[in-house]
């Protein structure tokens, strides 16, 4: 019969290591891209949702950052990997301009919508936002 310290051992050590190894890979994720206005009005950071019929698509507000001040864009997974994976669309939109309405063609986005700046981040991107520690200065 094993002693308790055996059973101990047995059950909590491989639970701390894999804690203390998942850890160390969660401080290289970044989840969360930090967006700062460096103008003096406010901003809506919007991304792309296609719509149900090809060629439709419409601008969904994902943070309203304030001049001077920063917001953010939260993933669930790592940006990196993200962006290995597939482009992310972000437009800079003036709000006093931004159409939430229904889908329209997509090649009409600019006309729909007041767009002040546009970022298309690819994995070509990553080295540039790891040195900028994940921030963009919009617009």
């Amino acid at each position: 019969m094993k002693s308790a310290k055996q059973v101990f051992s047995i059950l909590v050590c491989p639970i701390l290591f894999l804690g203390l190894l998942s850890s160390s890979c969660d401080r290289e994720c970044t989840r969360i891209l930090k967006l700062t206005n460096t103008g003096s009005d406010s901003l809506i950071v919007a991304t792309k949702l296609f719509g149900p019929n090809p060629n439709t698509c419409k601008l969904v507000p994902i943070d309203t950052v304030s001049a001077y001040e920063s917001g953010e864009i939260r993933l669930r997974h790592c940006w990196k990997g993200e962006l290995e994976a597939a482009n992310f669309e972000i437009f800079i939109v003036n709000p006093a301009q931004f159409n939430e309405g229904e889908f329209y063609q997509c090649d009409s986005i600019e006309i729909m919508n007041d767009i002040l700046s546009y970022r298309n981040l690819t994995a070509a991107d990553i080295p540039n936002l790891e040195v900028s520690g994940f921030e963009l200065l919009i617009p």
